[in-house]
């Protein structure tokens, strides 16, 4: 039961290190490159102020985020299907979830010929909100 317990604690501090490592990865890799220690400075003083700390704080930073929250999201969708389902291969395609999203997608997009051209994908979600 020790040698069991370890071995979880040991797998969740490398997986906890591949992610920093991959944090640090994702901030540094772009058009401009940061530094590891640019980064760790910009994060721990809060520069928004410099050229570097404005991709960071502004345009890294967030898109991570929301690519953290939407893997997690996700991740736990697939878990409920699995669950729900009692099937380890369940899928999206197993409800219809694929086909009813882009559904929603052609109407709203149809429908928003009359108002105008002009469409972004937060109007998109907002109004897939209030259409149920």
């Amino acid at each position: 039961m020790g040698n069991k317990k370890i071995r979880y604690i040991a797998g969740y501090i490398g997986l906890f290190i591949i992610l920093v490592v991959l944090i640090l990865i994702n901030l540094n890799i772009g058009s401009a490159s940061v530094s590891v220690s640019e980064i760790t400075d910009i994060i721990l003083k809060h520069d928004d102020v410099s050229v570097a700390g404005r991709i960071i704080w502004s345009i890294r930073l967030p898109r991570l985020i929301a690519a953290m929250f939407l893997g997690g999201a996700l991740t736990i969708a697939g878990f409920l299907l699995q669950t729900f389902f009692h099937n380890p291969i369940a899928g999206p395609y197993v409800l219809g979830i694929s086909s009813g999203a882009k559904l929603i997608v052609a109407i709203l997009m149809v429908c928003s010929v009359k108002v105008g051209f002009y469409i972004n994908s937060v109007i998109m979600i907002i109004s897939f909100i209030l259409l149920f």
